[in-house]
């Protein structure tokens, strides 16, 4: 989030207002971020009423069975290797190229078709698929919309890189007075 909006931080999922959602290796109900909030909101989406007479609908695009797959509407099963593959041919779908399977195609058009009202989410460690997941989700403007940088978790605030330095300092006697054992 840094690199794609000068955001050092993790933006808040509307999942309850979004009308698509789509996770990639996500689990975002069972382990990710805050999936006590999530599942929450998430319910809220699902729930038909007088007032919302439509829920929202969920694929999952992932190697194995989560809590989250589980919840899914569709599941598209990849082998782990192809997790980030299929994110990169869901972006070139979405940007007016053509996807390599179908199935990813058809995700792409759903997407396409809920555009600003969709969430995308990616639960890779890998920056460039994040970075991925980001660029999707702006192609199809959900920022300001179903994600929004005006109220993010504040957690896992520290850096690898600030970490580093301090280490370093404290191995060659940069930072006097403190001693490493």
């Amino acid at each position: 989030n840094e690199k794609s909006f000068g955001e050092r931080s993790i933006p808040s999922y509307k999942f309850s207002e979004a009308k698509l959602i789509v996770g990639v290796g996500c689990d975002f109900l069972g382990t990710w971020v805050s999936p006590v909030d999530f599942a929450s909101d998430y319910a809220k989406g699902r729930k038909v009423s007088k007032e919302k007479p439509t829920m929202s609908r969920h694929i999952q695009i992932e190697s194995s069975l989560t809590i989250t797959g589980a919840s899914a509407d569709s599941r598209v099963v990849v082998k782990p290797s192809e997790e980030a593959t299929a994110l990169a041919d869901l972006y070139n779908a979405i940007n007016g190229g053509a996807a390599s399977n179908p199935k990813i195609g058809k995700v792409a058009q759903e997407l396409l078709a809920k555009k600003g009202a969709s969430i995308v989410v990616s639960g890779s460690n890998d920056e460039n698929v994040q970075l991925l997941t980001n660029a999707i989700n702006a192609a199809l403007g959900n920022y300001g919309s179903t994600i929004s940088f005006s109220s993010s978790y504040n957690t896992k605030l520290g850096s690898e890189k600030s970490a580093s330095a301090l280490l370093e300092g404290l191995k060659t006697g940069a930072y006097k007075g403190i001693v490493v054992y």
